[in-house]
C-alpha cells in the first residue's frame, strides 16, 4: 500500500465520493420528489431523469472526447456538475420542482465521463 502513487490516492478517494453521493442523490431526489412535486404521480420523476440524463449523455460525450480530449471535458464536466448542483439546490429554496428535476438530468449527465453505470 506505500507503493501505490498519491494521484492514485486521490482518485480513490474522489470516485469513492463520486459513488457515495450518487447514492445520496437517489435517496434524497426520491424524499424532494414526493414533498415538492405538484402531484403524487411525478414524485419519481427527478429519478427517471436521473436514468434519462445519463443515457442521451453516452454518444455525445463519446465525441466530445475524441475531439477535445479527455482531460478538457472531464474538466468542463465537472464545471456542469457544481453549477447544476448548485442550481438545482437554488430551486428547491425557490420552491421549484421542475427547475430541480431539470438540473437533476443535467447533473447526470457528467457520470458517463468516468464509466460509471448509473
Amino acid at each position: 500500500m506505500k507503493n501505490i502513487p498519491g494521484t492514485v490516492w486521490r482518485l480513490m478517494i474522489a470516485y469513492s465520493l463520486m459513488m457515495a453521493g450518487t447514492s445520496l442523490m437517489v435517496l434524497l431526489a426520491g424524499i424532494i420528489g414526493t414533498d415538492f412535486a405538484p402531484s403524487s404521480d411525478l414524485a419519481t420523476l427527478p429519478i427517471a431523469l436521473v436514468v434519462v440524463g445519463l443515457a442521451t449523455s453516452t454518444l455525445p460525450t463519446g465525441r466530445l472526447l475524441n475531439r477535445f480530449g479527455r482531460q478538457r471535458v472531464f474538466i468542463a464536466y465537472g464545471f456542469i456538475a457544481i453549477t447544476a448542483a448548485l442550481t438545482a439546490m437554488q430551486s428547491l429554496v425557490a420552491g421549484t420542482f421542475a427547475g430541480f428535476s431539470v438540473l437533476l438530468w443535467i447533473y447526470r449527465n457528467e457520470p458517463c465521463l468516468q464509466g460509471e453505470p448509473g
